[in-house]
């Protein structure tokens, strides 16, 4: 916790519960407590056969905003135990994953805070992963869990092999159907609640607040590792806009399971930009970026100026009007929200020679959390080079038009 007229230290405390625990969504202050999401990078390291997968879990802990001092920790799985060994000796553990690698929701009306949760790592599945999750707010008890994806097996042996054909920390590799996006609370149009949220399968699903029940699913995209929903959605005034990502799909030679194999042949990738209505989840527009180079090109996944991918990582936002979205070819739209139409659209993988502070900079991908609005001011953060992504270094200031027209 930091002083913010100095930036000085008021407290620091180590809140993770495991070796590999990792914090990568921003906690959220109500009242005098602060709720924190815990993800995992346990997923990596089973990519060598000699370690025992998996340990690691998500979770969710609330702690004392004036000394950091922990109220209570939410578990999504239970304590993990000895399974098997794989075929080279080596001890396995579960269950392990359900990171929680997005903010939680909070919802004072109803005591409750919502959280949405990451794949299995390692079995058995007890049905909070690839979820949402809701716990009381004071005592950190489960209330409900809404399951999107069961039995999703993956980790990052999944994408390796030890023998050219299969690797023994992974028995055969799920979805990796994620839910990182935050899940949003709003009203349908008749002002009933609704909690919705999107996941990495390309799904965007309402629930019932109070008892996670299913109100409405719909498919936009066949989703995939990094495909679908990623880093957030947008609601207004009952219209929800939901960006796909959808990358090409490149697996390795690995061991899959016949359903993942039929699933690899069929997959087309479809980055785009949805409006929803949301008391049904009927589209109302959809944005399809364009590849900005022939298929055939010889400069095809040459970036900048032949993109490896243009999907829609980065959570959208919405102000009156407008709906601002980013691509990972480093491409900022501003759309009309009525209508899906680019009013303006702007390159930032381009150098940038001179900037405020001194340091040449240089644009790459638009991902992640990466939208500030400011009165009729738009920041943008370009350049996120996790998982193939283009690297930079800029925030770039634009100056919206007035009334957001």
């Amino acid at each position: 916790m930091l002083a913010a007229d100095t930036g000085k230290a008021v407290w620091t405390k180590r809140v993770g519960k495991s070796p590999r625990a990792a914090l990568t969504g921003a906690p959220v202050l109500l009242g005098d407590t602060l709720y924190v999401p815990h993800s995992t990078m346990e997923a990596p390291a089973a990519a060598d056969p000699n370690y025992e997968c998996c340990k690691a879990q998500g979770l969710l802990t609330a702690h004392d905003a004036l000394n950091g001092a922990e109220r209570w920790a939410a578990r999504l799985l239970s304590d993990p135990k000895p399974t098997v060994k794989n075929n080279k000796g080596t001890q396995l553990w579960g269950p392990a994953g359900a990171p929680v690698w997005g903010p939680p929701t909070v919802d004072p009306q109803r005591g409750l805070i919502y959280i949405g949760t990451g794949n299995l790592y390692s079995g058995p599945d007890e049905g909070t992963t690839d979820a949402i999750v809701a716990f009381d707010l004071k005592s950190g008890e489960r209330r409900w869990a809404f399951q999107n994806t069961a039995k999703d097996f993956w980790n990052a042996a999944c994408r390796t092999s030890s023998d050219g054909k299969s690797h023994p920390n992974c028995p055969v590799m799920g979805w990796d159907f994620d839910i990182g996006a935050p899940p949003i609370l709003t009203a349908d149009s008749r002002g009933n609640a609704v909690l919705l949220a999107g996941a990495k399968s390309g799904e965007v699903f309402a629930l019932n607040p109070d008892s996670g029940k299913l109100i409405w699913k719909k498919r936009l995209s066949q989703g995939s590792v990094l495909g679908g929903i990623h880093f957030g959605m947008a609601a207004d005034k009952g219209i929800l806009y939901v960006p796909i990502n959808d990358p090409s799909l490149r697996i390795a030679d690995v061991q899959v399971s016949d359903a993942m194999a039929a699933r690899i042949a069929r997959y087309k990738p479809s980055p785009a930009l949805y409006k929803l209505n949301i008391d049904d989840g009927r589209t109302l527009w959809q944005f399809t970026p364009e590849y900005p180079c022939p298929p055939d090109s010889s400069d095809k996944g040459i970036w900048p100026k032949c993109p490896r991918e243009i999907g829609l990582s980065a959570a959208v936002l919405a102000i009156p009007g407008l709906v601002i979205s980013g691509g990972l070819d480093g491409t900022l739209r501003i759309h009309d929200a009525d209508s899906g139409k680019v009013l303006f659209s702007d390159k930032t993988a381009i150098p940038f020679p001179q900037t405020i502070n001194g340091v040449a900079g240089h644009g790459g991908s638009i991902d992640n959390a990466t939208f500030v609005v400011i009165g009729d001011m738009l920041y943008v953060q370009s350049g996120y080079s996790m998982f193939g992504g283009m690297p930079g270094n800029v925030l770039i200031a634009y100056q919206l038009p007035p009334s957001g027209g």
